[in-house]
């Protein structure tokens, strides 16, 4: 991982994160030194820098969410049953507007995921097709999202697929080889979508192709509501 760490973006704002929260879980621990309640705490948040989860939703807790009740009910009954859910191969999809609290689902399954021992990895659909078509690291990146346990694809979205047939065409092979590798595998997946369903996100062959795949093992909840962010402000 530490090729895809330097060459990302954000590396240097998340490695900063892992850095001044880790220190201040330490600093304000009564031992002030690094006892075994702080050691745990620490390699947390290693653990949920290193599956890419978003620093913003690190220590957001589900019980807390206040976005629409049936994404809160969907995302606790699949925790409640994580290990079912891994044994089943089970994926969910959210679907929906903006800001209704689909990414913050999804990561509240990650994080549980990773408190029981499983591999997880977060991602966004366009990362993943960036990552795939760079030749130095494609075959690091396909092994560490094949690998993972929980796999995430964030902002499934068909603003990625309008822009001409040859893009429609390049997201739609990457996407689908990875979907079609872990429906198969029966490696759950975490999809979230602005679209109001996900296979509005793709058009021609591609559609079929998440139609068919997904068809049996994956739950599809739609975000039932209002931009929350906007709600709270």
């Amino acid at each position: 991982m530490i090729g895809l760490w330097i060459l990302r973006p954000n590396m240097y704002v998340v490695d900063k994160k892992r850095k001044q929260i880790k220190k201040k879980l330490i600093d304000e621990c009564e031992c002030a030194s690094g006892c075994p309640k702080c050691a745990l705490q620490v390699s947390f948040v290693d653990k949920l820098a290193d599956a890419n989860i978003p620093a913003a939703y690190w220590f957001r807790k589900l019980k807390d969410f206040y976005g629409p009740p049936n994404l809160k009910q969907a995302a606790q009954r699949y925790c409640k049953d994580i290990s079912v859910m891994f044994d089943e191969g089970a994926s969910i999809c959210f679907t929906g507007n903006l800001g209704t609290g689909k990414t913050y689902s999804s990561c509240a399954i990650l994080k549980t995921a990773l408190m029981k021992g499983f591999d997880v990895y977060y991602t966004t659909l366009s990362d993943l097709v960036f990552y795939l078509s760079d030749y130095e690291l494609k075959k690091e990146f396909f092994s560490k999202i094949t690998r993972a346990d929980f796999l995430c694809v964030d902002e499934v979205d068909s603003r990625h697929f309008s822009d001409s047939e040859q893009s429609e065409s390049f997201f739609g092979r990457t996407f689908e080889r990875v979907l079609r590798y872990r429906m198969q595998n029966g490696l759950p997946l975490i999809l979230a979508t602005n679209n109001a369903n996900l296979e509005e996100a793709f058009g021609g062959q591609f559609k079929k192709v998440v139609e068919s795949l997904s068809h049996n093992s994956t739950q599809v909840v739609p975000a039932l509501g209002p931009d929350f962010r906007l709600r709270k402000e």
